[in-house]
């Protein structure tokens, strides 16, 4: 019994040994892109512009990020060097959440999944206010498993500070501290499916409640009008994967319930499917999945333990199928991820025209 247990502990070392190596090479991987991606563009000439505009950015971009950026930019941090240290920072908390609440048996199963959904988009593409709300929310979770109202309630201020989708915060805690029943949810799952066929109510009750913000209500004006990310569509291989999902997850509650924090982690993910349904009908609101991804990938990990041995096999099949597929989807649609440039291994000489042209003019996606 004692051989046994120092086996098994040495097994738990050596498991976390890899995953501390296989993480910090994947940093290297993600968080290091240079030419990649798309919001990059937008956001180096805004930190060009913060330090003597920064009272007019106010207009346009979320205070909490502006302040952010200044205190980088005043100090004379070039951007990159900024922009990498982000993404590390938040690389932490988002992998570190993962680390925390999969059970270490699934968590390279988790990850597979979350790199290919959602990991690409995030350290690549890179949507960096947005990343820095949700790594703001996944350190928050804490007191929001313990009950404790007014810290979660200031980091959801923070968040919003960063990127005003946080703003959902408000409603995942509620969410996660529920427990409905699998007949509630189908029946939520299909009304919600059936009111967002048409994104006009959306932007009805949206506008109701946030057009005299300042900020946000010019986006609401912009989506609703179609010069933002606002279109959407009825139906994609991600709506049909989410969707088998969602039944899986049902079918394997129990299995998920019985680990620690297995509730929280349930009710988030079973919400990840309506998030996406929402973000096919309009394409910005797709941003709100990211906050709960992290409890959906670990979610999915989970449901490993609820087949037999055969099926184990058949579900890591279908996990790396619809992962590589999201992978080639991700790839192939334009020119952001390939050519995969990397920071430390480029010539920083190139101009910032250059850098933004250098993807679409070297990439065979267009």
């Amino acid at each position: 019994m004692f051989v046994q247990s120092i086996s098994k502990g040495k097994d738990r070392i050596n498991h976390e040994i890899e995953l501390d190596i296989y993480l910090f090479l994947l940093c290297l991987f993600l968080c290091f892109g240079y030419t990649t991606g798309t919001d990059w563009r937008s956001y180096e000439q805004a930190y060009g512009w913060v330090a003597t505009e920064y009272k007019n950015l106010f207009l346009f971009q979320e205070p909490g990020y502006v302040l952010y950026t200044f205190l980088f930019s005043s100090l004379g941090i070039d951007f990159f060097h900024f922009l990498i240290f982000t993404k590390i920072v938040t690389f932490y908390f988002v992998f570190r959440a993962i680390r925390y609440y999969a059970p270490c048996q699934v968590i390279f199963l988790s990850l597979v999944f979350f790199i290919a959904w959602y990991a690409f988009f995030l350290f690549i593409d890179n949507p960096l206010r947005n990343l820095i709300a949700v790594s703001i929310f996944l350190s928050s979770t804490k007191y929001l498993r313990e009950g404790r109202i007014k810290p979660y309630l200031f980091m959801t201020l923070l968040a919003i500070s960063f990127h005003f989708s946080a703003i959902v915060m408000l409603l995942l805690y509620y969410w996660g501290r529920k427990k409905y029943s699998n007949r509630n949810l189908i029946v939520i799952y299909v009304i919600c499916n059936m009111l967002l066929l048409s994104n006009s109510l959306i932007f009805s009750v949206a506008s109701a409640l946030f057009s005299s913000v300042p900020l946000v209500g010019d986006k609401i004006v912009a989506y609703s009008t179609g010069e933002g990310d606002g279109g959407g569509k009825l139906l994609s291989f991600g709506y049909l994967v989410h969707t088998s999902f969602f039944i899986f997850l049902l079918c394997g509650r129990k299995y998920i319930e019985r680990e620690k924090n297995g509730q929280m982690i349930f009710m988030f993910a079973i919400l990840l499917p309506i998030f996406f349904r929402l973000g096919l009908t309009i394409t910005v609101m797709g941003r709100l999945q990211l906050y709960i991804a992290v409890f959906y990938v670990v979610a999915i990990g989970m449901l490993f333990n609820a087949f037999e041995w055969r099926s184990k096999l058949l579900y890591v099949f279908m996990i790396l199928i619809v992962s590589i597929a999201s992978c080639f989807s991700y790839m192939t649609k334009d020119s952001r991820y390939v050519p995969y440039t990397h920071y430390l291994l480029m010539d920083h000489d190139m101009s910032y025209d250059e850098r933004a042209e250098y993807n679409s003019r070297h990439s065979p996606y267009k």
